[in-house]
């Protein structure tokens, strides 16, 4: 059997991370030339005024040794994030993917700080950070058998080096932390000589034995016993520490799941040296060196989606997806996202767990999480742009049946006549008067808005204009009562009045996103012939809907969407992250309430009634696509405003909400006053519960009101089928967890279903 000796004398000429090799003395001489140039340069810099073999002279070696950087910043690693609602409860834990159990020094037993020292730089505590003399044996040593080995570096030393490999953010970058190049070792050397003044030696030695890799996935002293012996860090006993110990300089030739040989006898290496050095006696060394490894290894642990668990999944991942995101957490992806998961920050966000309770019961009630539909409700407080909830009833997962599309905020369904509030906005702000009158035939033939070959639809009554979803809803109508009724050719007439653009323009500065309409969306550009803007032709997402009505809801003050209430980082200190409340004043209140007072008329006497009431005043729209390929309702009081989408992600066109069952009820046709109404009723009953109602715009009265507006007469009469162009789908072209393709598709441009 190999002696201890034998190891030694191995250990000397293998490479720290393989196998034994032959020795090559001319290959190693790069390395080698290195070495003794760092000694000079320390000896130069941090001893005495000599010149060295290496030609450099003492003054100018201090001056270039001091022109490198001092500072280190300590990580904070393997310590969670926390994820915390409004009301301080936890949403989430974010883990650090490593394995690593972060440990204090005292948790750390005296005889695994010995073991350690003891085989690694036994001149710890007397050094300032470079062993000086230890470089100078080293040199030596490496000279006379011309190949490395010995480093001489200094605790302190593979301290530096591993948090610059903590820090480093690419591949590149770690490779950097690791070259044996001089510019490398000086950096750590006067780093080391940097931290030895900032921090005791306490600290640095429990900062490397958490940095350290001990193998098999264990970062750290507190995983490693976890990993190899399955117990806690403070029940170490001496030949467990020497074991460990000795596991440092080459973690895979020592590994003692593969290697059970070599590691026990690297361990009496460790305790031979210990008794060296009189720590200790020679009964306690040989009865450890005696014993076997007992090792009890456990797994590293499973590594799961931290959001699964949390009562909002959907808005854990949200948060989650945009701080990955956030410049204030780094500089790169990899920098950012390792931050997030092991940098200990505790970030509380805005969601509210009562109201998430109501979003999250209402969807469950529309529609159970085991059925192709989805239902998505978002609730947004006005005036703050607060994310108080994200529901959807799919269940947030990547087993069968489950999804992890982002619903709530994918804009993936056309919002249909809940658009037509813009509209309305846009015709107010340009000083139209309610009681603008146009004759709204069941079909319409637009004079500005062409159609287009693809959007003719064989066997239709109305193949060449926008129709009404019913064709009784022929006549002479003012504003509130055509959105009342969401006449879709009114509105259509009115969208020619004020324009196309200005129409997206304010559905922009009331929130929507501009890449909305722009030319990379799945339905193109809106143009100025975009007459199907009005009827929701163009996809967003519910988010987007609550935050826009959420700007009426506020007398025309706009909010960012807001999902951070604060943060600390991984020392408790405050930090500013990207998003922070970002509100402004971009609509005249009164023309704000005035739209309000019209929206307040949809849930008492139009398409919301009765399944949107909720008991006090509230203002909402309606929204159904043509073909019913999804179905919406939009409403807000003062203190919420809320969004529900209900749609099949599979493939919105491919599976519309007709002739089939949704939450146990049967819908040949599912209108946006149907289902997503009550959806949206059942949330703000049991969100607002308790709540003091705040003073809403008085409600306009929409009967009897006469003409300064203008009267037109230029439509067809005829009867239209209502039957009009499917609308676009998400255009993923992905599988999203259902089964099925997205497939790319042009806006709807003939409505019949709009309501």
């Amino acid at each position: 059997m190999a002696t201890a000796t034998d190891v030694r004398r191995r250990d000397r000429s293998e490479s720290p991370e393989g196998p034994p090799r032959q020795r090559r003395p001319f290959r190693k001489l790069p390395v080698l030339l290195v070495l003794l140039v760092v000694t000079g340069l320390l000896v130069a810099a941090v001893a005495v005024p000599l010149v060295l073999g290496t030609g450099l002279v003492a003054k100018s070696s201090a001056d270039f040794f001091n022109e490198l950087p001092n500072e280190l910043s300590a990580p904070v690693l393997g310590r969670d994030t926390r994820l915390l609602n409004a009301d301080g409860s936890v949403l989430a834990v974010l883990h650090d993917p490593t394995n690593r159990v972060p440990v204090t020094i005292q948790q750390i037993p005296q005889t695994m700080q010995t073991a350690i020292i003891d085989i690694e730089d036994s001149r710890f505590y007397t050094h300032h950070g470079v062993d000086t003399k230890g470089l100078a044996r080293a040199a030596v040593r490496n000279s006379e058998s011309g190949g490395v080995q010995e480093g001489g570096s200094t605790i302190t030393q593979q301290y530096v080096k591993n948090v610059l490999l903590s820090q480093a953010a690419t591949s590149s970058e770690q490779q950097d932390a690791r070259a044996q190049t001089l510019g490398r070792k000086l950096r750590e050397a006067r780093l080391a000589l940097a931290v030895e003044k900032q921090m005791p030696k306490e600290k640095i030695l429990e900062g490397y034995l958490n940095l350290a890799y001990f193998g098999n996935g264990a970062y750290g002293i507190g995983a490693a016993a976890k990993r190899y012996f399955g117990i806690p860090v403070e029940r170490l006993n001496v030949a467990q520490a020497a074991l460990l110990a000795g596991l440092v300089r080459s973690p895979t030739q020592y590994d003692p799941l593969k290697h059970p040989q070599d590691a026990k006898i690297r361990r009496n290496q460790v305790l031979d040296r210990m008794q060296q050095l009189g720590h200790l006696n020679p009964a306690q060394a040989q009865f450890a060196r005696s014993v076997g490894l007992g090792l009890s290894p456990v797994a590293p642990p499973a590594q799961g989606d931290a959001c699964v668990a949390s009562i909002a999944p959907f808005f854990c991942n949200y948060v989650r997806t945009n701080l990955a995101n956030d410049p204030a957490l780094g500089n790169s992806p990899e920098a950012r996202q390792r931050r997030l998961d092991a940098g200990g920050l505790t970030i509380r966000t805005t969601l509210d767990p009562n109201v998430q309770s109501a979003a999250q019961n209402a969807v469950q009630n529309a529609a159970s999480s085991s059925e192709d539909v989805g239902v998505s409700d978002v609730v947004v407080r006005p005036g703050t742009g607060e994310i108080l909830a994200m529901a959807v009833n799919r269940t947030y997962g990547t087993g069968p049946g489950e999804t992890t599309l982002p619903l709530p905020t994918l804009p993936y369904l056309q919002p249909g006549s809940t658009f037509k509030a813009f509209t309305l906005t846009t015709a107010l702000q340009q000083g139209l008067p309610l009681s603008t009158r146009f004759f709204s035939p069941a079909c319409y033939v637009s004079p500005q808005f062409g159609i287009g070959q693809n959007s003719r639809q064989s066997g239709s009554t109305c193949s060449n204009g926008f129709s009404n979803a019913e064709p009784d809803e022929i006549g002479s109508y003012a504003i509130p009562e055509a959105t009342w009724k969401s006449v879709n050719t009114f509105y259509i007439q009115l969208e020619e009045k004020v324009g196309v653009l200005n129409v997206r323009d304010m559905a922009v500065k009331l929130g929507i996103p501009a890449a909305r309409f722009d030319k990379n969306s799945p339905t193109g550009p809106v143009s100025a012939t975009s007459g199907s803007l009005t009827l929701g032709g163009w996809a967003v997402s519910p988010l987007d809907m609550a935050t826009a009505y959420a700007t009426l809801a506020a007398s025309g003050k706009r909010c960012d969407p807001n999902y951070i209430a604060s943060a600390t980082d991984g020392n408790n200190r405050p930090m500013q992250l990207a998003d922070k409340q970002s509100c402004q004043q971009v609509l005249d209140p009164q023309v704000a309430d005035t739209v309000t007072g019209v929206l307040e008329g949809v849930i008492t006497n139009g398409t919301g009634n009765p399944n949107a009431s909720i008991g006090r005043v509230a203002a909402g729209k309606t929204g159904t696509t043509d073909s019913f390929v999804s179905a919406w309702f939009v409403g807000y009081t003062r203190e919420l405003a809320a969004a529900v989408a209900i749609g099949d992600p599979r493939s919105p066109n491919d599976h519309p909400l007709k002739n089939r069952t949704v939450g146990g009820r049967y819908f040949s046709e599912m209108f946006g006053g149907d289902l997503p109404a009550q959806t949206w009723s059942q949330t703000m009953r049991n969100a607002l519960s308790g709540v003091t109602a705040g003073t809403m715009p008085p409600a306009v009265a929409g009967q009897g009101i006469q003409g300064t507006g203008q009267v037109s007469g230029t439509g067809q009469t005829g009867q239209g089928n209502g039957s009009g162009q499917t609308g676009q789908n998400n255009g993923f072209g992905q599988n999203n967890g259902f089964g099925g393709q997205g497939t790319q598709s042009t806006p709807n441009t003939r409505r019949g279903t709009r309501r």
